[in-house]
């Protein structure tokens, strides 16, 4: 503040406003200056209220200006500290204290001010506008940001020719925020009160305050020559506490002159030029005896000395006026550019649903250079004045209905600044909902070739909603060249796949048909030539009951083809599950088989007719065949039974088995002639007649016992008068008759052996059986019996045993007495007592 050494910092009030805020010194034509300040601390004073600042190497905004306080200009130095409130309490504009106040500030700080200083003078302007750079700034932030009595204020009135007074005020205050309040602490801040888009708050390294605006800019239309009063003021409201101040840019209140074209009319700071060639700049100041000197792009342009110039090439034109002592710079940036060459474009869309979504860019290169920029909007006023509202912004997705009609888009072509402005024309027409298909057949016979009736098809699956009206052309190629003549039967023409395109339209409709090519995908699903079979199978056993291999048929013809095949008694039943093993009981028996290619695509169902041939009627009795063997085994002729087992044996063939599977299955056959090899033995007889159909019968071979026992015993006694040793003589021919009752026949030869096995041998027979003599008792003899007469030859086992004679033993002697009875007993038991004297009589 007030640096040493810097030549403004020893100016006074008038001069430090001429040489430092007023571009262009001297030659702004300032007179009558005026200044209210501290009146204890006047120039030169180290503590008056106002004077020169530069930043030095702080970030304040400014370079260097003017300050001007409520305070002492000194303290406005940074960094921020204690709270600055200079200034005597009463003596100063103190309107507390009832001194005069300045009416300005009051009505600005709408409260009490005191501590008011004010710089004013007169002017003359040399152009038609002022205007300069400032921030104001007050310890009031931010703890009285919001009181009405401290609402500290700056303010910049200007009076004069054209300028209407704000009330209250002397001229009008041009020290406004964006939005027209006026710059006081109420009004800038971040509390509730205020709006703190303008404000900076403290604590600051460059400056003491507690809070700041933004740099901000007082702008002033005015007439050139023409005298204004100008007066700044700042001051502090409702008492000399908290200080505020204002920091004015050094030379940015500009006085100068400004530019105009042929027509009078302002330039402005830039300038775009349309289809034109040169344009012709005007200087519009009063300055006397001005001299001018001409710039292009910074270069003086040689010979361009005078009050007008014209321009012909794009660049920033700036004239140098030189009055006296005076200069000033006023300048404009020119852009010569041309207006875009455009066509108006019109198209139409179909859709499916009445509706479609433009991207308006894609129309752009139609309309004029794709390098050009271009906006769209609803209105051609909206085009032509950029109305926001009428703006089309999500040009991308711009929907239109058919419903809608015609609708035009105005397309606002800029280039560098210079305007054309197309019609776009949008309609859209509803064609077909159509879409692509695939129809497929199954082949009839595996060629891969099939007859194809695609005008039905496509009429049902290939449009979406009704088909009255429209046409559908059938064609061999994507670009619709090569009619298909018959639709309604057409054979593919490549094996198993061919696309064709379909055309579709509604005719009626003129140009705006919509019209329609979908593909139409032609494919011929494999399957096989198929055909109705039947199965002749007998009814063996004549039960009505024979399971059967389904899948042993001959349905498909096609060979090398993949298929499944499914079988139902009836269509639309239950599936076989076992058909390797179904069970037939009735015929003819009709089985449904359903023919299915590999991928499932195809099927078709076929007949399986299955018929029964009957089989030999059998007798359903077990026949008995008997024979009679002494060793329990005998040869049967086993074709002997035939005639017993059938009405007629003729034209059957008989076939003999151990088990019935070898004869169900006609394997391992007896021989005619058959020796059993259990005594009961049941063969099973395979009778088939001449169409392979066979019954089984059973046969009891019933071999007689050949080994009787006639539990029955030859018995002798004892001889009585040799010891009991067991051993007699036996006549075993006795035994004839009981033999050969046993075997039921007459006349048999019949031998004896005392061993079975010797028997069953024919060995070592006895010798003599009227003359037997046991070896043991009791002892079985087998008697074998041979070529009988009606009965079975056999081996019948009786039993010789020899009885014993009671055994006792008497006294040699036994004395007694004559005529004295005597008594004898036997102690052991007999069963008769036959008592002989020795005479041997009874």
């Amino acid at each position: 503040m007030n640096p040493a050494g810097a030549p403004e910092s020893t100016l006074d009030a008038e001069n430090l406003t001429r040489e430092v805020l007023i571009d262009g010194g001297e030659c702004s034509d300032i007179s009558n200056f005026e200044i209210i300040d501290n009146p204890q601390a006047q120039f030169p004073n180290n503590n008056r209220s106002w004077g020169y600042f530069e930043k030095g190497t702080s970030d304040f905004p400014f370079e260097s200006g003017i300050v001007m306080t409520s305070g002492f200009a000194r303290r406005a130095v940074g960094p921020s500290g204690d709270i600055v409130s200079d200034g005597p309490g009463t003596g100063w504009a103190d309107g507390s204290a009832g001194q005069p106040m300045d009416p300005d500030a009051s009505t600005l700080a709408e409260w009490a001010t005191e501590n008011t200083t004010v710089f004013e003078f007169d002017f003359v302007p040399f152009g038609n506008e002022i205007s300069f750079n400032y921030i104001f700034a007050s310890e009031e932030h931010p703890t009285f940001s919001c009181s009405s009595s401290f609402n500290d204020a700056f303010g910049f009135i200007i009076s004069g020719p054209g300028i209407t007074p704000d009330p209250g005020l002397s001229g009008k205050n041009i020290a406004t925020l964006p939005n027209g309040d006026w710059v006081t602490i109420n009004n800038v801040n971040n509390q509730y009160c205020g709006d703190d888009t303008y404000y900076v708050p403290g604590p600051f390294n460059d400056i003491q305050y507690g809070g700041r605006t933004t740099p901000l800019t007082a702008y002033s239309e005015v007439i050139p020559g023409e005298t204004y009063h100008i007066r700044l003021i700042v001051t502090d409201a409702g008492d000399h506490q908290y200080d505020s101040a204002v920091f004015l840019e050094a030379g940015s209140f500009d006085l100068g002159g400004t530019l105009v074209d042929l027509s009078g009319a302002e330039i402005g700071e830039d300038r775009l030029l349309c289809d034109v060639e040169e344009y012709t700049l005007i200087v519009n100041i009063t300055a006397p005896d001005a001299v001018f000197q001409w710039l292009f792009n910074g270069v003086e342009i040689p010979g361009a000395t005078s009050g007008t110039y014209t321009a012909t090439e794009s660049g920033y034109y700036e004239v140098e006026i030189i009055s006296g002592a005076c200069s000033t710079e006023v300048g404009v940036d020119l852009v010569f550019s041309s207006t875009p060459e455009v066509e108006n474009k019109e198209t139409f869309e179909c859709s499916i649903d009445g509706t479609y979504i433009y991207d308006l860019s894609d129309f752009n290169e139609e309309i004029s250079l794709p390098e050009y920029d271009y906006t769209y909007y609803n209105t051609y006023e909206g085009a032509e004045n950029q109305t926001g509202a009428d703006q089309i912004l999500n040009f991308q997705n711009f929907e239109v209905t058919s419903d809608m009609g015609a609708v035009t888009v105005y397309v606002r072509v800029e280039n560098e600044g210079c305007i054309s402005i197309a019609e776009l024309t949008l309609e859209v027409g509803v064609g077909p909902e159509t879409t692509s298909a695939t129809y497929a057949l199954c082949d009839e016979d595996g060629d891969g070739f099939a007859i194809f009736n695609m005008m039905d098809f496509a009429s049902i699956n290939m449009v979406v909603g009704a088909v009255d009206d429209l046409v559908f052309e059938f064609y061999r190629d994507e670009a619709g060249t090569d009619l298909i003549a018959n639709p309604e039967a057409y054979t593919n023409e490549e094996e198993y796949n061919q696309t064709v395109y379909v055309k579709i339209y509604n005719p009626t409709l003129g140009e705006q048909a919509c019209e329609k090519l979908e593909e139409l995908e032609l494919n011929v699903w494999e399957f096989p030539e198929i055909q109705f079979d039947e199965i002749i199978i007998c009814d063996d056993l004549a039960d009505d009951s024979e399971f059967i291999d389904l899948t042993d048929n001959q349905i498909v013809v096609t060979e090398g083809l993949t298929t499944s095949l499914h079988y139902f008694t009836e269509i639309g039943g239950t599936e076989i599950t076992n058909p390797e093993n179904f069970e037939i009981t009735n015929s003819p028996t009709i089985i449904y088989v359903l023919v299915r290619n590999q991928d499932g695509t195809c099927e078709e169902f076929a007949e399986l007719t299955i018929h029964m041939n009957e089989a030999p009627e059998v007798i359903n009795t077990v026949h008995i065949y008997e024979e009679c063997s002494i060793d329990e085994f005998a040869i049967y002729n086993l074709p002997s039974v035939n005639e017993f087992l059938v009405t007629d044996v003729s034209d059957l063939t008989f076939t003999y088995h151990s088990s019935y599977d070898e004869a169900f299955d006609g394997e391992n056959a007896l021989p005619e002639n058959y020796t059993n090899t259990t005594p009961d033995q049941i063969i099973y007889v395979r009778v088939e007649n001449e169409n392979g159909c066979f019954n089984i019968a059973e046969v009891l071979l019933e071999t007689h016992l050949i080994h009787n026992d006639l539990q029955e015993i030859i018995t002798v006694c004892d001889g009585p008068y040799e010891p009991n040793d067991g051993i007699a003589s036996f006549d075993l021919t006795q035994m004839q008759n009981q033999v050969e009752n046993s075997l039921g026949g007459t006349s048999y030869t019949i031998t004896y052996f005392t061993d079975f096995d010797e028997a069953l041998n024919n060995i070592n027979a006895i010798a003599d059986p009227t003359q037997f003599q046991n070896t043991i008792s009791p002892q079985t003899i087998y008697a074998r019996a041979t070529d009988g007469n009606g009965g079975c030859a056999g081996i019948v086992e009786f039993q010789v045993e020899v009885l014993p004679v009671p055994e006792f033993e008497l006294p040699e002697f036994l004395a007694f007495c004559n005529y004295d009875d005597k008594e004898f007993e036997f102690l052991r038991p007999f069963e008769t007592y036959n008592w002989y004297d020795s005479n041997e009589n009874l």
